[in-house]
């Protein structure tokens, strides 16, 4: 979670997120969604789920990729969400497929002298003669950024992550918010063992709550 002046940003990096959460976003005009891999993940599955089967498609319609990637969601956590959702009325799976279908894939912000670019997960294959709107999708909410890797020569530039938890931030392996070599990375664990953070550009200062605890 990003607090900037004079919105805040919400980035969740957890397929368990579920759907009342969502519902409730949706109805923040402070909260900016960025989509990340496993929200793209579940809008792909879910807008194929809502489609009625019909004599006329039953099948073909659904085809083994569909299933296999569906498998690999509910593997992934989203079984709870996917109860969930099926409870929901045509109007408010509508109302949700349309709203992650909005969803940013990237933000720029400029404060106090400051750029900050925000993506789910990296710049992938990072070309400082790339424009963010030449990079594919898959390079902003799939790849895993070099933290070690200054991308920027503009020490005032700064890239703002999630998607990598920062315990798995080699020589850092804490949920603590990274601030290194221009990166800021804010997925600090909250469903692996870690902490959920808010971090704020005005201050750069972090928040943080204890997130779940593992058995």
């Amino acid at each position: 979670m990003i607090r900037r002046p004079p919105r805040s940003t919400l980035s969740s990096s957890s397929a368990a997120s579920d759907v009342y959460k969502r519902q409730d976003m949706m109805k923040r005009k402070n909260v900016v969604r960025f989509i990340g891999n496993h929200e793209f993940m579940m809008y792909t599955i879910l807008k194929k789920l809502t489609v009625e089967i019909t004599a006329e498609n039953c099948e073909n319609y659904l085809e083994t990729d569909d299933i296999l990637k569906y498998n690999q969601w509910i593997q992934n956590g989203g079984y709870n969400t996917a109860k969930q959702f099926s409870q929901l009325s045509q109007n408010e799976k509508a109302n949700i497929l349309n709203y992650l279908r909005n969803s940013s894939i990237y933000e720029t912000i400029d404060y106090n002298n400051k750029e900050y670019i925000l993506v789910h997960a990296d710049l992938g294959e990072y070309s400082p003669d790339k424009a963010l709107e030449d990079y594919e999708l898959d390079e902003l909410i799939d790849h895993r950024a070099d933290y070690s890797k200054r991308y920027f020569q503009n020490a005032n530039k700064y890239l703002i992550t999630g998607h990598t938890p920062t315990l798995h931030i080699p020589d850092w392996e804490k949920a603590e918010v990274y601030e290194k070599n221009g990166h800021i990375a804010i997925d600090c664990g909250c469903v692996c063992g870690g902490r959920l953070a808010a971090y704020c550009i005005e201050t750069g200062m972090a928040t943080y709550v204890d997130g779940m605890k593992l058995k």
